[in-house]
C-alpha cells in the first residue's frame, strides 16, 4: 500500500520540470497533515464577528475575498466585481446584488457589514457562499464605448518589435475595452506557433487550453487582431455573456445580438467570419471556431466530437517572458518590485495572473509592504497545497471540473518534451510546490502506515 502511494508521485528533472505519473486506482491519502502552519482556518472572524474572509459564488465560479478594509455591502459588491472580472467588469457595483442564499432577498448596498455580521457568518465557509447576481443582459443592449473603441482601433494596432520581443500597442483604447487590461499585449512566441499550426492544418474547430491564469484570453485577442486586419467578421462570445448572446463585430462596429438571430446568420452567410469563444462550450456552427478555455472538460468534450476539431495546449510562461512582460507593462518598481515578482514566481511558476497582476494589486493594497503582499498572494496557493490529500489533488486535476482550480495551482500543464502542441505533460508548479507536496506525501504516509501494518 505504501509503495502505491509513493508511486503516485514520480519526479524527474528533465527539462527542469518535475513530471507526474499516477498509478491505476491509487488509494487516496487522508490529508491529515499540512505543509504550513500560518494558514488561517476557513472560518476566522474579524472585528465585530464579521468573517475575515467571505466566499462568493457567481454562476459556478467560487472565490473568496478578505473583508479587511470593507465597510459596506457595496464595498463587498465592488470586491466581487474585481474577483469575477472579466465576467462582471461591465457592471456597476450598484447592478451587483448579494444574497446569503439563492432565494434570499438582496443585501442592502448601504448596510454596514458589522450590522449584518450574523447573516454573513455562514458565508465564511465555501459550502455556504454569498451568492452574486447581476441583471440579465438582453440582445440589443447598448455596447460599452470601451469595446467599440477597441474594435475600431484593433486593425491599426502597431506590432512593436524590440529585438526578440514583440507586442501589440493600441491607440486611444484598451484591450477588450477594459482599462485594467492596458493598451499593450505581449506577443508570446507560442501565439505565433499556434497560428502557424492553424494555417498548416485544415481543421475548422480549435480548442486551446492550458493552466488557468496564463493568458489564453490574450491569445484570443491576438487572433482577433489577425482577423480584424484581414477584414473578417468576428462573432465573439466572452465568458461573461450568457450563451444566447454574442458580440457581432463587423466593419459597421460592434452589436450585441442573439446567438441564433438572423443578424449573425446573415453575417456568416455573406462574409468571411471567425467564431471566438472564451471559457464556455461553443454552440456549433458551420464557421471557423476558436475556443480558448481552462481545462474544464464540459467546455469542449462535445465540441471535439465533431469532425475537423483539434485540441492544442498552451504552456505557462518562462521566467524570461515574465521579465519581458514586466518591463513593458509594469516597469515602475513602485508598482511591482522585481523582488516581489521573483518571490511569487518561486511558488506559482509561470502564471502571470499571480506573478504580475495579483502581485501588483496586493502590493498596492498593502501600502507597498512587500512581505504582506507576498503573503496575500501566496495564501491561495498554500490553501491549494493543504487542501485534502495528495491523491485528492490528482483526482481533482484529472476530473477537469471547476474544483480543479485548486489542483491547477499546484500542478501545471506544460508543453510535451516532443514539442508537439497536441500533447502535454504534467509538472509541479515550482520547486517550492514540489517540496511542499513531497512533505504532504510524507505526512500522509506517517498517518497511513500504522493502519497498514
Amino acid at each position: 500500500m505504501a509503495a502505491i502511494i509513493l508511486e503516485a508521485v514520480v519526479l524527474n528533472s528533465n527539462h527542469n520540470h518535475h513530471y507526474l505519473t499516477t498509478t491505476t486506482n491509487p488509494a487516496p491519502g487522508t490529508g491529515g497533515g499540512s505543509v504550513k502552519s500560518d494558514v488561517a482556518p476557513e472560518t476566522p472572524l474579524a472585528a465585530k464577528d464579521i468573517p475575515a474572509t467571505i466566499w462568493l459564488l457567481y454562476n459556478t465560479k467560487l472565490t473568496r475575498v478578505r473583508t479587511q478594509g470593507l465597510e459596506f455591502v457595496d464595498d463587498l459588491a465592488k470586491a466581487a466585481r474585481n474577483e469575477f472580472s472579466p465576467h462582471l467588469r461591465d457592471f456597476a457595483s450598484s447592478d451587483i446584488t448579494l444574497h446569503v442564499n439563492e432565494h434570499a432577498e438582496a443585501l442592502t448596498p448601504h448596510s454596514r457589514l458589522a450590522e449584518i455580521a450574523a447573516q454573513l457568518s455562514p458565508c465564511g465557509v465555501s459550502k455556504t457562499p454569498l451568492i452574486v447576481k447581476v441583471p440579465a443582459i438582453k440582445a440589443g443592449s447598448k455596447v460599452g464605448e470601451g469595446l467599440i473603441r477597441f474594435w475600431k482601433a484593433l486593425p491599426e494596432a502597431s506590432l512593436v518589435v524590440d529585438g526578440e520581443v514583440e507586442y501589440l500597442e493600441l491607440k486611444e483604447s484598451y484591450i477588450l475595452g477594459d482599462e485594467n487590461l492596458g493598451d499593450r499585449l505581449l506577443v508570446r512566441p507560442i501565439y505565433k506557433e499556434l497560428c502557424e499550426f492553424f494555417k498548416a492544418n485544415a481543421y475548422n474547430r480549435w480548442v486551446v487550453t492550458g493552466t488557468p491564469g496564463i493568458g489564453k484570453t490574450f491569445f484570443s485577442v491576438y487572433y482577433m487582431w489577425i482577423a480584424a486586419r484581414a477584414k473578417k467578421t468576428v462573432v465573439w462570445q466572452p465568458p461573461f455573456l450568457p450563451e444566447h448572446l454574442s458580440y457581432l463585430m463587423t466593419s459597421r462596429g460592434v452589436e450585441l445580438v442573439g446567438t441564433w438571430d438572423s443578424e449573425i446568420t446573415d453575417a456568416l452567410a455573406t462574409s468571411d467570419a471567425v467564431h471566438i469563444v472564451d471559457g464556455k462550450a461553443p454552440k456549433l456552427r458551420k464557421v471557423w471556431t476558436l475556443l480558448v478555455t481552462s481545462p474544464q472538460h464540459n467546455h469542449y468534450h462535445q465540441f471535439l466530437k465533431e469532425n475537423n476539431s483539434k485540441l492544442l495546449y498552451m504552456p505557462p510562461w518562462s521566467y524570461e517572458e515574465l521579465q519581458t512582460c514586466k518591463a513593458i507593462l509594469y516597469p515602475d518598481e513602485r508598482i511591482l518590485p522585481t523582488t516581489l515578482m521573483d518571490r511569487v514566481f518561486e511558488w506559482y511558476g509561470g502564471v502571470p495572473r499571480y506573478v504580475l497582476a495579483r502581485a501588483s494589486t496586493e502590493f498596492k493594497r498593502k501600502g507597498g509592504n512587500e512581505d504582506a503582499a507576498f503573503q496575500a498572494v501566496n495564501q491561495r496557493l498554500t490553501e491549494a497545497i493543504n487542501r485534502g490529500g495528495i491523491m485528492d489533488v490528482m483526482k481533482a486535476f484529472q476530473a477537469k471540473t471547476p474544483d480543479g482550480q485548486f489542483s491547477h495551482r499546484v500542478v501545471h500543464i506544460y508543453s510535451h518534451p516532443s514539442g508537439e502542441l497536441t500533447r502535454y505533460h504534467l509538472s509541479w508548479a515550482s520547486h517550492q510546490v514540489e517540496s511542499a507536496m513531497t512533505k504532504r506525501c510524507e505526512q500522509e504516509l506517517c498517518i497511513d502506515l500504522p493502519n497498514l501494518l
